[in-house]
């Protein structure tokens, strides 16, 4: 195991050893997360080791990982249930020489901090969701969930502020920092514009992006509802969905119901998003659940105007300045916002630019990937996260 004396300084030439653990590697913003700081292992003096708590999904996240050296090792759940894999985690970590461990996501949260304790090793957990819905299933997951963070983990951290305050009742006294979520290193953004213009000829409708899994927390079937609206209205554009999920063939069924078949174009799950954010407009989001979204973020590196609902950090990141605020399962308000917004490019213009930078300045990679590395050391020396506060640049504000 690497030795704890040289980890005053996590930049140190001994490297801070971390197992980041996860529930699968599915499409997801927390998995993007995940490669975000593999990409910064050599910056903040770390070594990661990721575990993830089931079998191998047909994402390019796992080979991304691995060609950031940080090697996975799949743990899926067996015959011996639950407390076989809290075992096989732990005797996994003992093996791999990690000093501290990081769990993601619910499944995480619940395996990760026993198998910690089995072994001595301190575990912060990951809040990336809002707490937990009403539903019976989502609820014992959450109970168990809250039971392990609250008994074996030394704290966690939240993705957004909104997201730490959602989840506070549930996990009492347990200390809770709030790290909010980084937007991808931005291209320069005469680039950016550069390549949306090329994309396009002057007479082209304007394009909507909708990027996210196909799920109903998501909202995609208002999304659908506004664009049926707009195309009322005599208004040419496109719209254009990227990802999959449970509801794909619900949502392309809604599509032509709504008779919108030559304007909606689903593109499944693309790992080409970034070409798709810079050849399109305006970026969408009807969430009904969500925590910081990462797709959010991309889009306002690439410049693009947003309109958003509440859901999660949505509302923090988005004002007037930058995009359109909207209130919840409404589509006719979606569709005045895509409206006004589809027929100034001037005004699109001025609040991609405002998004961008306000992405660049208050949600970049480097102070993100420090304030992790501030928690990590703070728990390995014993320091309690109660005095941790919120981690973020001085200009952002929740």
């Amino acid at each position: 195991m690497i030795p704890r004396d040289g980890l005053r300084d996590c930049k140190n030439e001994v490297r801070l050893s971390v197992a980041q653990v996860i529930g699968n590697l599915n499409w997801g913003g927390t998995q993007e997360l995940l490669v975000y700081l593999a990409q910064r292992q050599q910056q903040e003096g770390l070594r990661l080791q990721v575990f993830v708590l089931s079998a191998p999904s047909e994402t390019p996240y796992a080979d991304r990982l691995i060609a950031e050296n940080a090697p996975v090792t799949y743990l899926p759940r067996g015959r011996g249930g639950l407390v076989s894999q809290i075992r096989c985690l732990a005797r996994e970590l003992t093996q791999s020489g990690v000093q501290l461990v990081h769990a993601h996501l619910r499944m995480a949260n619940t395996v990760a901090p026993p198998a910690g304790a089995l072994v001595g090793l301190p575990v912060l957990g990951g809040l990336h969701l809002p707490s937990p819905g009403l539903a019976w299933r989502a609820r014992l997951r959450g109970l168990a969930e809250s039971w392990s963070l609250r008994l074996a983990s030394g704290g966690a951290v939240a993705c957004a502020a909104s997201v730490g305050s959602d989840n506070r009742r549930r996990l009492g006294d347990l200390p809770i920092a709030v790290v909010p979520n980084p937007a991808p290193e931005a291209l320069d953004i005469a680039r950016v514009e550069a390549l949306r213009a090329a994309s396009r000829a002057s007479v082209d409708p304007v394009r909507f992006l909708v990027v996210g899994r196909l799920s109903p927390e998501k909202g995609l079937d208002v999304i659908l509802k506004a664009a049926r609206r707009l195309a009322e209205r005599d208004m040419s554009f496109r719209l254009s969905i990227v990802g999959d999920g449970t509801e794909k063939g619900f949502l392309q069924d809604l599509a032509c119901e709504l008779r919108l078949e030559d304007t909606v174009v689903f593109h499944g799950a693309s790992p080409d998003v970034p070409r798709l954010l810079a050849t399109h407009d305006i970026y969408l989001s009807a969430s009904r659940v969500e925590g910081m979204s990462i797709s959010l973020l991309e889009a306002m590196a690439h410049a693009m105007p947003a309109i958003v609902t509440p859901a999660g950090g949505a509302f923090a990141l988005i004002d007037e300045t930058v995009g359109r605020r909207v209130p919840p399962e409404d589509p006719e308000a979606i569709a005045r916002a895509m409206e006004e917004l589809a027929m100034d490019g001037a005004l699109r213009r001025a609040l991609g630019r405002a998004a961008y930078d306000r992405v660049s300045n208050s949600h970049r990679v480097e102070d993100w990937s420090g304030a992790l590395c501030d928690l990590y050391r703070q728990m390995l020396t014993g320091t309690s996260l109660a005095g941790a506060g919120r981690y973020f640049n001085d200009k952002y504000q929740p």
